[in-house]
């Protein structure tokens, strides 16, 4: 489930990053960590967006939860019952793959 910065929600089947490993960059510290899609459940989006990157909190398929701020000047995409779907991960408040 996708839910925009505006409150809408999205039930997106094989969310992935075009383009790309499929890996979320985060930034702990000043430090970069690269996240593998695989092994997110879930990110929750705080706060506006600075220099392409937003804090956030990343809870890991393991129960694991990372901080820091994820890079988002990117697309995701999927496929909802209507077919293919993208958007801005810059608009995206939160991101639940545990039903993809």
């Amino acid at each position: 489930m996708v839910i925009t910065q505006d409150g809408m929600a999205y039930y997106v089947k094989g969310v992935r990053i075009p383009g790309t490993r499929q890996e979320l960059r985060l930034r702990q510290s000043g430090t970069l960590t690269w996240v593998p899609l695989e092994q997110v459940l879930a990110v929750q989006f705080s706060g506006p967006i600075q220099d392409t990157y937003r804090q956030a909190v990343i809870t890991l398929t393991g129960g694991e939860r990372l901080k820091g701020e994820v890079y988002v000047n990117f697309l995701i995409e999927g496929a909802t019952d209507l077919g293919y779907w993208n958007m801005p991960m810059s608009k995206v408040a939160s991101l639940n793959l545990a039903f993809d």
